[in-house]
C-alpha cells in the first residue's frame, strides 16, 4: 500500500453549467420557437386526450337514458306478443279438442 493517496481528490470548485454555457445567444430564438412548438403539441395532445375522455362520458349518459325507454318499450312488446300467443293456443287448442272429442273415461 505504498501511495499515501488511495482516492481521487475532489476539486476544490466545480463549475456549473448554465443556459448561457450551453448555446449562443443567437441560438436561443431558435430553441425557444422549438420549445414553443413542443409546447403546442403537448397541449393539443392534452386538449385530444380530454376530449375523448369527455365523448366517451357523454356516450355512456346518452346510453343510460336511452336504456330507461328502450328496456320498458322491449317488454312491453314482449307482453302482446305474449297475450297474442295465449290467445291463439287457446284457438288451437278448442279446434283440436272439436275435432277429436275426449275418450270417455271409464268408472271405477
Amino acid at each position: 500500500m505504498g501511495s499515501a493517496q488511495a482516492y481521487p481528490t475532489v476539486p476544490a470548485k466545480v463549475r456549473v453549467r448554465t443556459h448561457c454555457d450551453r448555446a449562443p445567444m443567437a441560438d436561443v430564438e431558435s430553441r425557444t420557437s422549438g420549445m414553443t412548438a413542443f409546447r403546442t403539441i403537448k397541449s393539443l395532445f392534452g386538449l385530444t386526450a380530454s376530449g375523448t375522455v369527455l365523448a366517451g362520458l357523454v356516450a355512456l349518459a346518452a346510453a343510460a337514458v336511452l336504456v330507461l325507454f328502450v328496456i320498458p318499450g322491449g317488454l312491453g312488446i314482449l307482453t302482446i306478443e305474449f297475450e297474442r300467443l295465449k290467445r291463439w293456443l287457446r284457438r288451437a287448442c278448442a279446434c283440436l279438442v272439436r275435432k277429436n272429442p275426449p275418450l270417455k273415461q271409464r268408472s271405477l
